[in-house]
């Protein structure tokens, strides 16, 4: 017997195709660490934008995840770097607003070689608020020298 999706499922298919539709790829990931004080939930979606020119040169990847609260020696707010990762980068005033907008459902921003995914419960904004954040990240990035052009190389 088949079974009919439910209306959560119809709104994620929705999301995750509305997403791609604006070049953002989409992927579960478990829920680990800090993360687990905000949901119950076992994973999580990562809307990801990929690089097209440039690559995060760094051999790991780094985690700038929300805080449960907000303390003057974290990176900014309630926004700090995944224990353990020494990551020593500067905030910018363009960086500091656009952390500040970002909804309470999106837990953390992680910087890859693939590209710069949020971590987004899928609930608490639209998709198209969601896209607007990756061009402030991405050149925000750029401007701390960890990426390289890719276009240059033979």
């Amino acid at each position: 017997m088949l079974m009919k999706p439910s209306g959560r499922q119809r709104q994620l298919a929705s999301l995750r195709q509305r997403a791609l539709e604006l070049g953002l790829q989409s992927r579960i990931a478990t829920v680990t660490g800090d993360l687990k004080s905000f949901t119950v939930a076992p994973t999580i979606a990562i809307y990801q934008k990929r690089w097209i020119d440039k690559r995060f040169c760094p051999e790991q990847s780094l985690l700038l995840q929300r805080s449960s609260f907000t303390h003057e020696v974290h990176f900014h707010g309630a926004w700090d770097w995944k224990e353990g990762e020494a990551a020593q980068f500067s905030l910018s005033p363009e960086l500091a607003e656009c952390l500040d907008k970002l909804p309470d459902s999106v837990l953390a921003i992680e910087f890859t070689p693939l590209g710069v995914g949020l971590y987004w419960l899928e609930k608490g904004a639209q998709v198209e608020e969601l896209v607007s954040v990756f061009p402030v990240l991405m050149n925000w990035l750029d401007t701390q020298g960890v990426l390289e052009n890719i276009r240059d190389k033979p």
